[in-house]
C-alpha cells in the first residue's frame, strides 16, 4: 500500500498523524457545489476508515450519517456528496479506530 509523504507527518511529535490531528489537519475544507448538491472535501490516510455525519445544528444530537468509507492507497483526500444539504447544515468527520 502507497502512503503520500504527508500523510505520516507527525509535526507535533505526539504520535498523532497531522491527518489526524484535528489542531492540524484534520478539518473539513471549504464546500464546492457538485453535481445534485456539496462537495465535502477531508484529509485522509490511506487505508483508515471513516464516517462523515451532518445535522442542521451544532448542539444537535441528531447527526446524520452519509457516508462510510475507507481511503483508498495513495489518497490524502476524499471528496464525498451529500445530494441533499439543508439550510443550515453543519459536518463532521470521524475516523474508525
Amino acid at each position: 500500500m502507497a502512503f503520500p509523504i504527508q500523510a505520516l507527518r507527525d509535526s507535533a511529535a505526539n504520535g498523532v498523524f497531522d491527518r489526524l490531528d484535528p489542531a492540524r489537519d484534520f478539518v473539513i475544507r471549504p464546500l464546492t457545489l457538485s453535481g445534485n448538491g456539496f462537495g465535502i472535501t477531508v484529509p485522509v490516510v490511506p487505508g483508515k476508515s471513516y464516517r462523515l455525519y451532518k445535522s442542521d445544528s451544532l448542539t444537535s444530537e441528531s447527526w446524520t450519517e452519509i457516508s462510510t468509507f475507507k481511503a483508498a492507497s495513495g489518497e490524502d483526500e476524499k471528496i464525498i456528496e451529500d445530494p441533499s444539504p439543508s439550510d443550515p447544515c453543519f459536518y463532521r468527520i470521524e475516523a474508525i479506530p
